[in-house]
């Protein structure tokens, strides 16, 4: 009966010449990928299924599939393998095949273009993939681009292996003016073809622009800016009642290049500095009129300005001057 049992299993373990594997999908170690579905399952466990060796790919213990040396998927081709069952052994190879056609990407419907366009391929217009090497080519034998109008044409997409893939797309032939106004449809790098009309037009346009530029910029340059020197402390105009005034001279740029010192130049006679006029005027009608200064002082007012610093750079810093005898 065990004998029975034996010949049985030999009996069902079969194994095909060939199989085939589309480009890009794995290709398995595993026994159940060449054994027939009905195949008893101790002959689909106790086969050993060995692939001879090549520079081309190792065995991926985890994955139970052939590992490419170089690229994501193994490349077209056969490769030989033994299917081994107890005293049993079969040989069959494994064919990877590309059958697939390439994918149009983002394809374009229509194209604006103008007429009597310089240099145009009409296959920059599109992208095609696919995991085999992939060509574009375009039928335009009704296609006249020196005449406006709307014509069909074809592009075809095709890889290595012959497999083909083609779209029908519209063009759509415009004038200068109409491709100036609407625009037209730029190639997949990015470039827009243009007329020889068109490039002339485009430089003299360019020219002109950068002509009156120029004018503008001479024009510019023969204005010239005027300062109004600072005015020194004793020709400050006199302030009453505490109400002081400003005066802010405009100080021309400095010509050597210097460092602030935390000093500042032009101080009133009090020799103060402070952050803004309202701390100015703050202070200055405390000082003036608080008991304690009283008979302390003969100022009966004061004015204020902003200095600059130890560089001669107008700065936002404000001093005061007491100004006037008091009655």
């Amino acid at each position: 009966m065990m004998c029975l049992l034996a010949a049985c299993a030999k009996d069902n373990f079969q194994v095909e010449e060939s199989y085939t594997v589309e480009l890009g999908s794995k290709v398995s170690t595993e026994a159940k990928a060449y054994l027939a579905k009905d195949t008893d399952k101790e002959v689909l466990k106790d086969t050993v299924i060995t692939f001879k060796k090549d520079k081309a790919y190792s065995v991926d213990k985890k994955s139970r599939s052939l590992k490419p040396t170089k690229g994501k998927y193994l490349p077209v081709g056969k490769y030989h393998a033994t299917a081994v069952y107890d005293d049993e052994k079969e040989s069959f190879v494994v064919e990877v095949k590309d059958t697939k056609a390439p994918t149009f990407v983002d394809l374009k419907e229509e194209i604006i273009i103008e007429a009597n366009v310089e240099n145009v391929d009409l296959t920059k217009y599109f992208n095609a993939e696919d995991l085999s090497e992939t060509k574009i080519s375009v039928d335009k034998a009704k296609l006249d681009l020196t005449k406006e109008g709307t014509y069909g044409i074809t592009v075809t997409a095709t890889d290595t292996y012959k497999n083909a893939k083609a779209e029908k797309v519209v063009v759509k032939v415009v004038s200068l003016e109409v491709a100036e106004k609407n625009g037209v449809t730029a190639m997949s790098d990015g470039t827009k073809p243009q007329s020889k009309a068109l490039k002339e037009k485009t430089a003299k346009d360019t020219d002109k622009q950068e002509t009156q530029q120029g004018q503008g910029n001479a024009n510019a340059g023969a204005n010239t800016n005027t300062y109004a020197p600072p005015v020194s402390n004793n020709n400050r105009p006199s302030g009453n009642n505490g109400n002081g005034t400003t005066n802010n001279s405009v100080i021309p740029p400095a010509q050597n290049t210097c460092v602030f010192d935390g000093t500042y130049q032009d101080l009133g006679n009090s020799g103060l500095v402070f952050d803004t006029k309202e701390e100015v005027d703050t202070y200055a009608n405390e000082w003036l009129y608080s008991v304690e200064n009283e008979n302390g002082h003969d100022y009966s007012g004061y004015i204020a300005w902003t200095v600059r610093d130890n560089c001669g750079a107008e700065t936002q810093k404000w001093t005061i001057n007491w100004e006037g005898a008091r009655k």
